[in-house]
């Protein structure tokens, strides 16, 4: 079929769904087709008066995604997607996907090219507020998206801003705007499961950096079981997959001396599974030449990646061995990463029809490790049926209740530390003031399992892998907590500080204290408004669940700030947004534990930003109606002068005294 025809048709059947995979398809020449036509074929729809600017309003998400896929330069996508007419699509994140996914093969540089014409084209809000909410900034989330994927510097312009604000809005905004009840922010519904290999084909091709935990659970498990069920279907569906992003001929020392993390990047192993299908034979040179590599070079993340690496690459092993399973067990039900109790019972069923099958082992320690907290005692004594040895383990797992809190200690410290990671010598260190965590692992439980509760852990470089921990313990939200600090704390000024896997931590299920207080203070220290802006996420979604650890939280703050890790106006903006979003009470709360050891003692000089931390006080303080006093506040408040740090707490003392 002529591609011009193709597209046109599906454009008239109204939305991008159908029409990005028939995109995906399309070689230059189609491309080319596609792009001369595209154009003309807008104008005389728009020419149709209002009708037809109806018509092209109810099909922006599609004209959008075939001129990203099908115009040629940069600045030519730059311009289509920034057209008046094609600016506000309803679902601005399914958008941005879409073309992202679609222009992934394109050239590094103009990627890059194409991120900055759209950041700098961004702008702050206008319009009704009713539409802004419904729809965010327009362009901001494809920006954003080019901005984490390209890994160019984000702008701090008020305009770039904007979106995470609105983002905030958007999720957070109270009755009639105004702050007299709070929303909780919740997860996206799991995407639904894959029923062909052509859709595995396709979700494969369009999967891109960062990973998303459940569409990359989507993608495994398919694999897993349509190979189970027909492997010469999949591996045929993944043969152009496998001629694009494989070089030919197959040389697989490029892979483990020529690019890096192979062996270690969740985005790669996954590569490697669907590699162990259509070319196996290839993929058991790369994985040998790897693991001479990896016994050179021993793995120095910390047991929760390690974890998702093992789950991974024993996929690898079986499908290279020509073996399969017919489910995975650990592939979540549940968009926090939870798999429910009965669900893996049956898992295990399946696998015992299979006669003397046993699941994958890092799968099965996944699943312990995904069951929910609470569990219906119908599902333990069904588990009691099981004869397998994985079975049993299982059913003696239910029993007990699942994996018992692990003990979790925050704390800071003085330590020696050398000035510049390249230069140890004795005359090199510094006395730091540093935070410190331990894990203490509960006693009986499996050896795979107790290295995920000890303590502390090592620091990952690799950040944006930390998206997966969440979902590794969804049931144990404290413990991933303390397995982030030590990244967060060396990430505090980057644009990939952790701050989205903060948001998606909270959703899970567990005790909440001191390790989650201090990452949530941290993120808020962030450098870049976005970053800062998940944590607010995480601290208003706690809040909303009647969740938020105040008080571990006002002291994490204080003691970060004492030591120099954070700034504190930083914190500030962070609090204030929280504030916006409803969560004064929460923030309030936070306040009356932070600002005592934060305010300045007789004959002290005060903290740089101290005054505006106290505005944001006044602020929370009157919204929620709060009358506690404020050690050491009435102090400073009686001090002479009109410095704003006096101005403020004046007001305060007034607010509170009452």
């Amino acid at each position: 079929m002529n591609p011009w025809t193709e597209v046109t048709a599906r454009i008239d059947a109204g939305g991008g769904n159908k029409l990005a995979p028939f995109l995906a398809t399309l070689d230059e020449h189609g491309r080319r087709a596609v792009a001369d036509q595209l154009p003309g074929y807008l104008s005389e729809r728009l020419a149709q008066g209002w009708e037809g600017r109806r018509w092209v309003q109810d099909r922006t998400d599609a004209f959008r995604i075939a001129g990203a896929a099908c115009l040629n330069g940069a600045a030519q996508v730059a311009a289509w997607l920034n057209r008046r007419d094609l600016r506000w699509v309803r679902e601005p994140e399914a958008d941005a996907a879409r073309i992202l996914a679609l222009i992934g093969d394109r050239p590094a540089a103009w990627r890059e090219d194409l991120a900055v014409r759209l950041v700098e084209r961004v702008r702050p809000p206008s319009g009704s507020a009713s539409r802004l909410m419904e729809n965010g900034v327009p362009g901001w989330d494809l920006a954003a998206g080019l901005v984490l994927e390209t890994g160019i510097e984000p702008p701090d312009s008020d305009a770039f801003t904007a979106g995470w604000l609105w983002r905030l809005v958007r999720r957070h905004w109270m009755n009639q705007g105004t702050p007299d009840a709070l929303a909780g922010d919740p997860l996206p519904a799991l995407p639904p499961l894959l029923t062909s290999p052509e859709d595995l084909a396709w979700e494969l091709e369009a999967l891109r950096w960062p990973d998303g935990p459940p569409q990359f659970e989507r993608i495994l498990a398919a694999l897993i079981e349509l190979t189970h069920r027909d492997r010469d279907a999949v591996a045929q569906a993944l043969r152009p997959w496998w001629h694009k992003h494989w070089r030919q001929p197959f040389d697989p020392t490029t892979y483990v001396y020529g690019i890096s993390g192979f062996d270690r990047t969740t985005h790669a192993l996954l590569m490697r599974c669907a590699l162990a299908v259509v070319a196996p034979a290839d993929s058991r040179k790369l994985s040998a030449l790897l693991a001479d590599h990896r016994r050179g070079h021993p793995d120095y993340d910390p047991p929760i990646q390690l974890l998702v690496q093992r789950r991974l690459r024993e996929v690898v092993e079986m499908l290279e061995a020509g073996r399969s399973v017919p489910v995975l067990l650990a592939t979540p039900t549940s968009p926090t990463g939870h798999v429910d109790a009965e669900t893996l019972i049956e898992r295990m069923e399946r696998m015992e029809r299979l006669e003397g099958a046993e699941p994958l082992q890092a799968d099965f320690h996944q699943a312990l490790l995904r069951l929910p907290r609470e569990i219906d005692p119908r599902a333990a004594v069904r588990a009691e049926g099981l004869t397998s040895r994985a079975g049993r383990t299982l059913a003696e797992w239910l029993r007990r209740g699942g994996l018992p809190d692990p003990e979790v200690t925050v704390g800071m410290q003085t330590a020696q530390r050398p000035y510049a990671h390249w230069n140890t010598s004795a005359d090199h260190y510094i006395t730091v003031r540093e935070m410190y965590v331990r894990i203490a692992p509960p006693a009986g439980v499996p050896e795979p399992v107790a290295e995920l509760c000890t303590g502390p852990a090592t620091a990952l470089y690799d950040v944006e892998q930390t998206v997966w921990w969440p979902a590794v313990m969804p049931s144990h939200r404290e413990v991933v907590a303390a397995h982030l600090l030590e990244t967060l704390t060396l990430d505090i000024d980057s644009s990939g500080g952790g701050g989205e896997v903060l948001a998606a931590l909270v959703h899970g299920d567990g005790p909440v204290g001191a390790a989650t207080a201090s990452a949530l203070a941290i993120g808020m220290g962030n450098k870049h408004p976005a970053q800062r802006g998940a944590a607010v996420d995480t601290l208003v979604t706690l809040t909303a669940r009647g969740q938020l650890p105040a008080a571990d939280l006002g002291q994490a703050v204080a003691r970060l700030a004492d030591a120099g890790l954070v700034k504190l106006n930083r914190i500030t903006a962070a609090m204030d947004e929280a504030t916006t979003a409803g969560a004064h009470a929460a923030v309030w709360c936070v306040l009356l534990r932070a600002l005592p050891p934060l305010l300045p003692r007789t004959g002290d000089m005060p903290r740089a930003g101290l005054g505006e931390l106290l505005a944001v006080a006044v602020k929370a303080a009157t919204l929620s109606g709060q009358r506690a006093g404020v050690p050491g506040l009435a102090e400073v408040a009686a001090r002479g002068g009109s410095s704003r740090l006096v101005q403020e707490a004046r007001r305060l003392q007034q607010q509170v005294s009452r």
